[in-house]
């Protein structure tokens, strides 16, 4: 291995070292990856395939040079699932009797077609699943292909800095890849044993039935001394970070925002006390509300108008704050990106009635970062702003560039929340890093705040049962006799 490892990933790889199967629940940016590189370099696996999200897969070739003095021939199929199947193929009949081999995939395509029958034709010597938590959901079909997968190879490792980015229910699905053993079989036991479930009268196409809901968690010290069977964990503490400040900033709405919105929010906490209402209209009904917060009233997907400038103002002012500096600006929605848009406008100078449509500012000092642009190699070497949509950048990515942070909104995903914190405040900096939070009091926006920190407090349970579990094992590693 090139360098030297922290005293946390060499943990981390005896942690990992005897174990078929194993977690690193590891905090952003601490490493996670050259922990998989060492384990790799012992264990000499002729057969690696990694699953990444897509926008994480060209950091691996990057990993393996930087870390490693193996010739290691590193292959990201592309195209269709056959293609890839094909690509693939040729690749490892062609390189593996000369060293091995690493085929880096995405979750989208592994388990389809051609390409999913190709991986569970082979022998794989070693499975790693960057950012694991993505195949959290227990019905999700790349969740139940890598159920299939995982057992046929030697070794898997799962990665993740955010295990269970909702709640303790991700943790299941995750397990029964790793070890079906130690969270069960059974989903409906997992959750009754680690929620709190009542019976909701939901109405759905027309019928109104009962359905179970999750109102709490429990247990949550038990679940983790379980997952610290296989998981392996460490938070950012263990990085030598400079201060972090948050600060609210308080966007009062229009009246004629209010006028939309009141009426809005009183009919939908209405339908919740009644117990009659469709979850994904409910779910529509709150996108409205958190939409109308940053200033768009939508009538539907498609189309909608503005009705306020509280957030764009408040956004203006804080680019004007940063000065020259490179400042991010994380939002949930295509039309807050818009308004990110006109506040740099107005930042800049370069219009005084906010536009839509507005594309440059003078010398391009805005770019965007989202499902469908992508700008952020010219915001590293220009500077500006960056309109980021939380979704895009949260994963694979580095914004220490930046000292400010502005959140637009948010939604609900904590893993989605604390990975952009993450990719701000990171090992590379060196200066204090500050984060503005825009919140349009008594709406919405406090309630998203409010849900965000109490599933912290659930999460946080569990990781540090889950690390007093693993403290309680070194030390009866450390006193057994020889």
């Amino acid at each position: 291995m090139k360098g030297r490892s922290w005293a946390h990933q060499t943990a981390a790889v005896d942690f990992c070292r005897e174990r078929r199967a194993s977690v690193l629940n590891m905090g952003l940016r601490t490493g996670k990856t050259r922990v998989v590189i060492e384990l790799w370099e012992e264990w000499k696996p002729k057969l690696t395939v990694i699953i990444a999200p897509k926008r994480v897969m060209p950091v691996w070739p990057q990993q393996f040079a930087l870390h490693s003095d193996e010739d290691v021939l590193v292959c990201e199929p592309r195209g269709s699932s056959s293609q890839k199947a094909t690509s693939w193929m040729k690749h490892v009949r062609r390189f593996k009797p000369h060293g091995p081999s690493v085929a880096v995939l995405n979750y989208e395509s592994f388990w389809r077609g051609m390409l999913g029958e190709l991986l569970l034709s082979m022998h794989v010597d070693l499975l790693v699943f960057d950012e694991v938590h993505k195949i959290k959901s227990p019905i999700g079909k790349a969740s139940k292909f890598a159920q299939r997968l995982a057992p046929q190879c030697e070794r898997v490792l799962g990665l993740s800095g955010t295990l269970m980015p909702h709640s303790p229910m991700d943790a299941w699905a995750v397990g029964m890849v790793i070890d079906p053993n130690v969270l069960g079989r059974s989903f409906t036991v997992h959750r009754n044993t680690y929620a709190i479930v009542r019976k909701q009268t939901v109405r759905q196409k027309g019928r109104v039935r009962e359905v179970p809901i999750i109102v709490g968690y429990r247990n949550e010290e038990d679940l983790g001394r379980r997952l610290a069977k296989f998981c392996y964990s460490v938070d950012r503490d263990v990085l030598d970070l400079p201060p972090a400040t948050h600060e609210i900033v308080e966007c009062e709405l229009s009246k004629d925002c209010l006028r939309i919105y009141e009426p809005l929010a009183a009919g939908f906490s209405a339908e919740c006390k009644s117990g009659v209402i469709n979850p994904a209209n409910a779910l529509v009904k709150f996108t409205r509300l958190a939409q109308l917060t940053g200033g768009w009233a939508a009538v539907d997907s498609q189309t909608g108008e503005r009705v306020d400038k509280a957030k764009m103002e408040a956004t203006q002012e804080l680019i004007e704050l940063a000065g020259k500096e490179p400042i991010v600006v994380f939002a949930m929605y295509k039309h807050d990106l818009a308004q990110i848009r006109n506040a740099a406008a107005l930042a800049f100078g370069e219009s005084t009635k906010p536009n839509p449509d507005i594309t440059r500012v003078g010398q391009k000092m805005w770019y965007e970062l989202s499902g469908s642009v992508d700008e952020l190699d010219l915001w590293k070497q220009h500077g500006g702003v960056l309109a980021c949509q939380i979704r895009s950048g949260g994963i694979g990515i580095d914004l220490t560039a930046a000292r400010y942070c502005v959140f637009y909104s948010v939604g609900h995903s904590l893993g989605d929340y604390e990975q952009a914190l993450a990719r701000i405040h990171g090992p590379d900096r060196h200066d204090p890093v500050t984060y503005f939070h825009l919140v349009a009091p008594g709406t919405v926006d406090e309630a998203v705040y409010e849900a965000l920190q109490c599933r912290k407090d659930i999460i946080t349970t569990v990781v540090d049962s889950m690390k007093e579990a693993q403290s309680d094992g070194r030390r009866e590693e450390e006193s057994a006799p020889f």
